[in-house]
């Protein structure tokens, strides 16, 4: 701010019924002061902010001990399972390029539960053969029997 932007404001402090002009120019002074500080200091301020966010980020991933090791057999089954899908006809995008470990491991998730389920019907089939005692009931029961 500029001598004569303080004169305006003096006056439009007098119009408006603010007798002390004294502490008005008192904190206009205060805030040219800081105005002045925070140009000077400011892009100090945000160098040593991003330094300190970067030495950050570095520390937390030094303190980072856990490295997974990736043992033979979990490679041949990698491998295994890319020769698999390639043997299906599941192209891949690009030969260096498989498709996310994730998504592989809950693809054989779903196979295993649909062959757990499978066997399961199964088993249960062969215990009902084994008991002929065969209750009556009713035709939604029968339905609902059904549905497992």
């Amino acid at each position: 701010m500029c001598i004569r932007d303080s004169k305006i404001i003096q006056e439009a402090a007098r119009v408006n019924g603010i007798e002390s002009a004294f502490d008005l120019n008192a904190l206009l002074k205060s805030f040219n002061a800081l105005a002045r500080n925070a140009r000077r200091y400011l892009p100090n301020f945000v160098k040593q902010f991003k330094d300190s966010q970067s030495s950050t980020e570095e520390r937390e991933i030094s303190e980072c001990t856990f490295y997974p090791a990736i043992n033979n057999r979990s490679r041949k089954l990698d491998s295994a399972r890319k020769e698999k899908n390639e043997t299906r006809g599941k192209a891949l995008q690009q030969k260096s390029q498989s498709p996310p470990r994730h998504n592989a491991l809950y693809e054989n998730y779903k196979e295993v539960q649909k062959n757990l389920k499978k066997l399961s019907k199964e088993r249960r089939k062969e215990e009902n053969k084994k008991f002929p005692f065969k209750p009556k009931v009713s035709k939604h029961a029968e339905k609902y029997k059904e549905d497992k």
